[in-house]
């Protein structure tokens, strides 16, 4: 079965001097939201290697740009000229394994994964996976794993990629029969993954 995309809130950050709108629903709304092409460009003719990423569609690109995130030093074009905002001051700062930082996990500039889920993932046997995820769904071909599937390289999936010791959906295709539904209704990323318990 094939599942369709959950619908996501979207929230986002907008630069400290941004100021703020009342949209007239009560709930003031950053006001300059959605991508400054020309910043963007400017950035990207220094930072070429993030050209192939941000050409991902992802909500980071759709609304925010460079400077959402970075807040750049005048006159300073050299290294340390821009600071970086932290994931957890606009997303929930759980995380799976407990204590990874987000960007072990997560290519905030975009990536041709859903959730913005980096394409080569580093284990923490410190060898480095391959990661396919395009459909928010549980075993199927572009989903979180492969086990069971009748397409796709197995051990791929993004939930395989470094399961060793579990049950289910181990990286050598082992494991017993499990949920092949979305994994994220019992293993949310709010609980870091954990299995919901009754």
């Amino acid at each position: 079965m094939t599942r369709a995309w959950p619908l996501l809130l979207v929230v986002a950050c907008a630069p400290q001097d941004a100021g703020l709108a009342d949209s007239g629903a009560g709930t003031p709304q950053p006001e300059g939201l959605g991508t400054d092409e020309a910043g963007v460009a400017g950035c990207l003719a220094c930072h070429t290697g993030l050209t192939p990423v941000w050409a991902h569609p992802s909500s980071h690109r759709l609304l925010l740009g460079c400077a959402g995130c970075h807040d750049t030093v005048a006159g300073n074009t050299g290294p340390g000229h821009a600071s970086t905002l932290p994931c957890s001051a606009c997303h929930s700062s759980v995380s799976h394994p407990a204590g990874a930082s987000c960007l072990s996990c997560h290519e905030p500039h975009g990536s041709s994964n859903a959730f913005l889920v980096r394409e080569l993932l580093l284990r923490t046997d410190r060898t480095a996976a391959p990661v396919s995820f395009t459909k928010p769904e549980g075993a199927s071909a572009d989903g979180l794993v492969r086990a069971g599937s009748t397409a796709g390289p197995v051990g791929s999936g993004l939930c395989e990629t470094c399961h060793r010791y579990t049950r289910y959906y181990r990286r050598d295709v082992s494991g017993t029969a499990h949920r092949t539904d979305w994994c994220g209704t019992c293993h949310t990323h709010a609980a870091g993954f954990q299995p919901a318990r009754p």
